[in-house]
């Protein structure tokens, strides 16, 4: 009886300021990092005529991301950042008005800067044939530090066509980072 007395006591009193000092402990380390969000967007076209079941290269404008602006705006530089990663890619048909993704069988994003090698950025598969004009690419998750950090960075669009595309057809590209920094 005594000794369940003494493991109530201790799980009353003691447990509840262990898990306070853990906490507290672990908030140190945490309130030492910022989380925010980049945003970039980019436009570009995929021409008509392209190559049915072919890979076909679309030219894309470089990017500029404004990096040293956003790290400035959130409290820190480009020397504190930790992490930069690709949280979402929505590419979104903009004219034609009646254009949708259903003639593209897949895409493929890559990323490259001055002395980085290229990387996959984000990526669709088999598109589904009733598909919009809203795309949600699928991210790679890797770490984008090396490409978002500068000033600008280059895209290749790489797409796959199903059927014939009669008339080109413009697409912006809105990508979302999530960056982890030291402030």
């Amino acid at each position: 009886m005594r000794q369940l007395k003494s493991a109530n006591l201790f799980s009353l009193v003691c447990a509840p300021c262990l898990i306070l000092i853990l906490s507290v402990v672990s908030c140190k380390k945490i309130d030492n990092l910022l989380t925010f969000k980049i945003r970039n967007e980019v436009n570009f076209t995929i021409p008509s005529a392209i190559g049915i079941n072919t890979p076909t290269l679309i030219p894309t404008p470089d990017v500029t991301t404004n990096a040293t602006q956003n790290f400035r705006n959130n409290n820190t530089d480009v020397n504190k950042v930790k992490d930069i990663r690709l949280q979402s890619l929505t590419l979104t048909i903009t004219s034609p008005a009646s254009a949708t993704f259903s003639p593209v069988r897949s895409i493929r994003i890559y990323i490259s800067a001055p002395g980085v090698e290229e990387k996959l950025l984000a990526y669709k598969e088999n598109i589904p044939t009733d598909i919009g004009s809203i795309l949600n690419l699928d991210v790679t998750g890797e770490k984008m530090d090396n490409y978002v950090k500068r000033d600008t960075y280059s895209l290749r669009t790489e797409v796959i066509t199903r059927q014939a595309v009669f008339q080109d057809t413009s697409v912006k590209a809105q990508m979302e980072f999530s960056v982890t920094a030291d402030l």
